[in-house]
């Protein structure tokens, strides 16, 4: 995850800093992920498309891994179960971008 300073959509360029050098990149080369303002049990941020588990002791049965979305009608985010105040039971495994084969399994 990284923290861009700006977007410019009139020239579709990023940047961010790493370091003291300013970096620059095409938009359309990243993808950007919305931030749900939730953290999982490890403290660790929860994005729109974020792969995320179910503590399995605390819930029990298999497929327990589920995208976090953004849901429409009930316009809040959806974890695949349970409320949003119940994120100390779940740990983020990745995104669907990098890791969708963790869906499958």
């Amino acid at each position: 995850v990284t923290t861009f300073l700006s977007i410019n959509f009139f020239t579709n360029e990023i940047s961010w800093h790493e370091g003291e050098y300013e970096c620059f990149e095409d938009i359309s080369k990243i993808i950007l992920m919305q931030s749900t303002g939730l953290t999982d049990k490890n403290g660790e941020l929860v994005f729109e498309g974020d792969i995320v588990e179910f503590d399995k002791e605390a819930w029990g049965g298999e497929g327990n891994i589920f995208a976090v979305q953004w849901d429409e009608k009930h316009a809040c985010w959806c974890f695949g179960g349970g409320s949003n105040s119940e994120m100390e039971y779940r740990t983020v495994l990745g995104n669907v971008h990098q890791n969708g084969d963790l869906l499958n399994d």
